[in-house]
Formats: structure tokens, sequence, C-alpha cells
């Protein structure tokens, strides 16, 4: 089984579960006068949950082999000309919230809306106060605009070894 695939069978495996709730929900107890779904609806609620509880089961297992999966297995991603080799599951933190974490850090370097400019010193004598940068703003640039592709970049690889790599035991 392919990640992918491992990825649509939860998803379909935890709609099953929602549906079984709803099943449980609505039919564990009625009035005397109501006509039952079924003629054992004891029995039927016990299947219910049994297959509940073995859908839970496999949506489990499922999690683990795809953690496992992303944990034991590398993937290099050219950035920036350079070829960085991480986990899967690395990659899948850097895109949720890390790279947009280190690009807000480079946003934040700014002039800060401050100006060269005269001033009077306390002598009554005028001079010329100049801003000072304690950053490069060629890196900072270069730095934002590579962080603002990484996410595509990701994404892209990701999209590919969901579709070629299968789950770990």
């Amino acid at each position: 089984m392919k990640i992918i695939e491992a990825l649509k069978q939860i998803k379909y495996l935890v709609k099953k579960a929602e549906d079984l709730q709803q099943k449980i929900g609505s039919n564990c107890a009625d009035m005397e006068f109501d006509q039952p779904l079924y003629s054992d609806m004891k029995l039927k609620i016990s299947e219910w949950l049994q297959a509940h509880t073995d859908v839970v089961r496999e949506v489990q297992r499922l999690r683990f082999r795809l953690q496992k999966t992303n944990v034991m297995t590398s993937l290099t991603i050219p950035l920036n000309d350079v070829s960085v080799t991480r986990t899967i599951f690395e990659w899948v933190q850097r895109r949720k919230d890390l790279a947009k974490l280190e690009l807000d850090a480079w946003k934040k370097l700014t002039d800060r809306n401050l100006k060269d400019g005269q001033y009077q010193q306390t002598s009554g004598q005028m001079g010329i106060m100049k801003m000072r940068r304690y950053y490069d703003p060629s890196e900072k640039e270069r730095k934002i605009s590579m962080l603002t592709m990484e996410p595509m970049l990701i994404d892209s690889a990701l999209e590919i070894v969901n579709c070629t790599t299968d789950l770990l035991e």
C-alpha cells in the first residue's frame, strides 16, 4: 500500500466510523410502540459497536504505519540550488508551520521607518544622524524569496513521494 492509499483509506475509515456512530446513536433505544429496524436490535447495536472498534483499530494501525514510514523515509528536495535531505516527517512539519515561522522572522527585518536626518545636539549645533541596519538587505530578500517558494516545492515533492512510497510494516 502506498502512502496516498493509506491517507485515503484513513479518511474513508473515519467517515465509516462516524456513520456507525450515527447508526448507534439513532437506534440504541426506542419506545415500545416503535417498530425496530432489525428483529434483534440488541445484537445489531453490538455488531455496530464491534465494527466501530474494528474500524478505529484499523485507523490506528494505518496511522502508525504512516508515521513510521514518514520517520524512516528520507526525501531530498532541491531548495535554492541546494539539495536538502530530511525525513518525510520533517518535511511535513516544515510545510505545516516551520517554514512560515522562519519566513515571518525574516520579514521582521525592516528599516522601522527610520530615516537619515539632522538633529540638534545638546550644544545647539546641528548634526547628521544615519540609520543603521543590523542585517544585510540582499540576504533578507534572498531568504524571503526562498522561504516563500519553499512550501510549493515541499508540496510537489510530497505529492510524488506519497504516490511512490510503500508504507512500512
